[in-house]
């Protein structure tokens, strides 16, 4: 798993940090930790973004103190959501600015690894909600029932897998055409994908 992690204070995330790289996770950051808080990774020369290339499967900010207020350092959770990433919170998470945004949230740093694997291998609701769309009128047209058919779209990385399921029986030529429409409702989201995957069964 690769893992973006943010902190609200400098150190802040030094204990979540060694518990990822322990259970063998790929961690990165926008800013390093003894480092200013402008400018991040992606704008220094030798370096680059985290979310460029491959990218990464979820973002992590850990804050120290109790603030509604949005800290410097904490820059890349708009890129992260911005690309659709799954946000976990965790440290002092009561009044985070991020809490509706959140795809889970874990107060204190203790036993972190679970809620943040939870959070990546978690189905995205969005993208879901967005596939559905797609194709509710195509299974109306050929009088199926959307509720016939299940759509869930999953993150690694930067790549994205679809997976349509009914429990009906589906042509092969509708099949194709559930696909099709669903990975374009997915792109329409989602255009910082390098890659969408459907599988329909």
């Amino acid at each position: 798993m690769k893992v973006l992690v943010l902190e609200g204070e400098q150190g802040a995330a030094d204990e979540v940090m060694r518990q990822l790289d322990e259970a063998g996770h790929e961690v990165s950051r926008c800013h390093d930790r003894d480092a200013d808080s402008f400018p991040c990774q992606g704008m220094v020369e030798g370096h680059s973004c985290p979310l460029d290339g491959e990218g990464v499967d979820v973002a992590l900010v850990v804050r120290g103190d109790l603030s509604p207020s949005l800290s410097a350092r904490e820059d890349g959770v708009r890129c992260a959501l911005r690309r659709h990433i799954p946000l976990v919170l965790a440290g002092t998470t009561a009044g985070s600015p991020y809490e509706s945004w959140a795809a889970a949230v874990h107060e204190g740093v203790t036993e972190i690894v679970g809620t943040v694997e939870a959070a990546a291998a978690a189905p995205l609701p969005r993208h879901g909600e967005a596939a559905v769309r797609g194709v509710e009128d195509l299974l109306r047209e050929e009088g199926i029932d959307p509720a016939a058919v299940a759509i869930e779209v999953h993150r690694s990385t930067n790549q994205l897998r679809i997976a349509i399921a009914s429990s009906v029986p589906l042509e092969q030529r509708l099949a194709d055409a559930l696909a099709v429409r669903a990975q374009a409702a997915v792109r329409g989201l989602d255009a910082y994908a390098s890659k969408v995957d459907v599988t329909v069964g």
